[in-house]
């Protein structure tokens, strides 16, 4: 084989070896634009921190109370509004914040006679 055919085999083996590492590189860059599409869309859709469901547990901590009394609430008609899933009652945070504030009792002060 001449000088030439080997630098010319050389050159093909470099630009095979080349092409292929680009269309690595551009799978790749396709899997990190669809994970990026996907995450996108999966922020879009999350709904805000203030509209987490919370199981009775938590929603009583924030509460302040037992979960034993905010089943009796909800038996009772009484407390915070909550979602029933099956068996499960879940309160949203934003609704036990607007039920709190509603709660609020404004003092009166006693005037002298």
């Amino acid at each position: 084989m001449h000088k030439a055919e080997r630098r010319h085999e050389e050159r093909a083996k470099l630009l095979q070896q080349l092409n292929a590492e680009y269309q690595i590189r551009r799978g790749l860059e396709s899997d990190v634009l669809a994970l990026m599409e996907r995450v996108r869309a999966l922020e879009a859709a999350r709904p805000p921190p203030d509209d987490r469901l919370l199981n009775q547990e938590s929603a009583a901590a924030l509460i302040g109370v037992k979960p034993l009394t905010l089943a009796t609430w909800r038996h009772k008609g009484r407390g915070p509004p909550f979602i029933k899933v099956g068996r499960n009652a879940f309160y949203k945070a934003t609704d036990i914040e607007r039920w709190l504030n509603e709660q609020a009792v404004v003092p009166i002060t006693k005037t002298e006679t």
